[in-house]
């Protein structure tokens, strides 16, 4: 049964996230909170929003289908991994996005007024527009951001959203979140950057970028012993920045030719089970050549029957842009 249309009535922004959608349009609508429009669509929750709704959350809002279609995130389970489609792009890792843990850019609230699809990005910790870090606690009773509230542009505690003071976001986190912004068309004037690190990302899918980035920045030192239930956790956004950070320091060196006293340190960084999995099973061949060629140029290390073997300076492979 479809639901009762409201009497305002709006399409998405091209850029905004679902669950944003809905809790705006809510607001639109002089709704205090979810409860009416979650009735209607016959959910308890707004995290269990996704493909089976779309034609619904359509209607309810009076908004263009195809829009609507476009904000969904949708999963299959392919060879046992599950995979997630949004905004048409492929993620292979379910941790990459943060869909159920919003943050936001307090200055993109109060110039736009809506949630941006970036946002559900584990990697992206910045906003690529104003150059300011995005949050994910309320400055004001410091918990974690919901989805479940009364209005977007206020927190659960009733404190704006808008009038937050911003801090100006790092180099290598607002590369990040500028080069997954372009990847979603959200933003087609981002200069691609300078640094040589960022040239390895060129020419990599949206799901082969992020892992490599993933896969480099997630240990903290050479003592992290990371176990495969940390490798799939959800981080915080603080976590995320840093993780950027590191990413960028040794990508960049790898991708100088470090020496041989440098890929040993290097290889007690980079995280090389999530780097050999890539180099398998990256979305495309880009993906899969960048992965191997690190492997065995940059660090000196190559796969062999799903291990790591030695590798002499002698590999036939070059790293891209380099």
């Amino acid at each position: 049964m479809m639901p009762t249309r409201v009497l305002v009535s709006g399409d998405p922004f091209p850029d905004e996230s679902l669950h944003g959608f809905v809790l705006r349009m809510a607001g639109r609508n002089r709704m205090a909170g979810l409860k009416w429009v979650l009735d209607q669509l016959g959910r308890r929750s707004i995290a269990q929003l996704g493909e089976a709704d779309e034609s619904k959350i359509a209607y309810l809002f009076g908004a263009d289908p195809h829009a609507v279609e476009r904000l969904i995130v949708r999963g299959r389970w392919i060879d046992g991994m599950q995979v997630h489609w949004i905004h048409g792009q492929e993620v292979t890792r379910p941790y990459l996005l943060r869909t159920a843990r919003p943050q936001w850019c307090p200055r993109c609230l109060a110039e736009f007024g809506y949630a941006r699809v970036p946002w559900d990005f584990q990697l992206v910790t910045a906003c690529h527009i104003h150059g300011a870090k995005l949050l994910e606690r309320c400055p004001s009773c410091s918990r974690p951001l919901r989805w479940q509230r009364r209005s977007l542009l206020a927190c659960t505690c009733g404190a704006s959203l808008q009038n937050v003071s911003c801090t100006p976001a790092g180099d290598a986190e607002l590369a990040v979140a500028g080069w997954i912004n372009a990847h979603l068309a959200c933003d087609s004037t981002n200069d691609p950057g300078t640094a040589s690190w960022q040239s390895l990302l060129e020419g990599l899918s949206l799901d082969g970028g992020m892992r490599l980035v993933y896969a480099a920045g997630l240990r903290r030192d050479a003592g992290h012993r990371v176990g495969p239930g940390e490798a799939r956790a959800g981080l915080t956004t603080l976590e995320c920045r840093l993780a950027c950070e590191r990413a960028a320091e040794r990508l960049g060196r790898l991708a100088s030719m470090a020496s041989d006293e440098d890929r040993t340190h290097l290889r007690q960084l980079v995280h090389l089970p999530a780097l050999l999995a890539l180099s398998q099973d990256g979305a495309t061949a880009a993906d899969r050549q960048l992965a191997r060629s690190m492997l065995e140029v940059g660090l000196g290390v190559a796969p062999t029957h799903g291990r790591f073997a030695s590798r002499s300076q002698s590999a036939q492979l070059a790293l891209p842009g380099v």
